[in-house]
């Protein structure tokens, strides 16, 4: 199991007080994939992983942490360089984006 499909599942469960041990483990182990060299929160490919942009606004948003809120930006600023400018769209991960590796994948 994925480390962020572990976490929808805790976040279905009903609340306890005070914050799940496993939850914040999790919390780390998406927090350990940010790569500000590489993008953000991106794959070994350089595609965008959505689901951990979506959890660093949620935790910006309803935690008030800046770190998280950071961090989403970050990656969404990455993700200005899949802009296909020529073709139009977004290409699917950084390497589409070379002009010297030729490839017409899109989503």
């Amino acid at each position: 199991m994925t480390p962020l499909l572990a976490l929808l599942v805790i976040l279905a469960a009903p609340r306890v007080s005070g914050e799940d041990p496993r939850l914040v483990r999790l919390y780390q182990q998406v927090a350990a994939d940010f790569d500000e060299r590489r993008g953000g929160f991106v794959r070994g490919d350089g595609t965008p992983i959505e689901g951990a942009v979506e959890l660093a606004f949620a935790r910006g948003r309803e935690e008030g942490d800046p770190e998280w809120l950071a961090r989403g930006h970050a990656t969404v600023a990455g993700m200005h360089s899949l802009i296909d400018s020529t073709g139009g769209g977004f290409f699917m991960r950084f390497r589409d984006a070379d002009p010297s590796q030729t490839g017409f994948d899109k989503p």
